[in-house]
């Protein structure tokens, strides 16, 4: 079957570069017709024995979404979601995690210590509206 389809098609398209095939004549397309339909046949034909999926458009993915960590070190964890709403839920627990410490470590309080000595008790805190 998929043999003769692609020695059909060679031939159709063969036939499309002849001097009697050329643009605007019926010949041309009638051989434009039946190369449409060899295709639509043949994909038919392959959804009949399952090869393809019989609703394609709802097994393809239009969008992607990734939501990326970056370490101290540089290091990146990339995590795919596969809603917004997941995205969303992620990213509040991140804030959730840096506003109650849990982010923080020795060497952000050293830093932080050094920068008060230096600048004050208004140097780590975030300006307030």
């Amino acid at each position: 079957m998929i043999q003769s389809t692609i020695s059909v098609k060679r031939d159709i398209l063969s036939a499309l570069k002849e001097k009697e095939c050329s643009p605007g004549t019926n010949s041309r397309l009638a051989y434009l017709k039946a190369l449409q339909q060899l295709e639509i046949d043949f994909a038919e034909q392959m959804t009949k024995m399952g090869a393809l999926p019989k609703n394609i458009q709802a097994q393809t993915k239009t969008e992607y979404v990734f939501k990326a960590h970056v370490g101290k070190g540089g290091a990146v964890q990339t995590v795919a979601v596969d809603s917004k709403q997941q995205l969303l839920d992620i990213t509040r627990a991140e804030e959730k995690e840096y506003k109650s410490g849990v982010a923080n470590s020795p060497e952000d309080e050293a830093i932080r210590a050094e920068l008060e000595a230096e600048f004050g008790d208004h140097a780590a805190q975030p300006e307030k509206e």
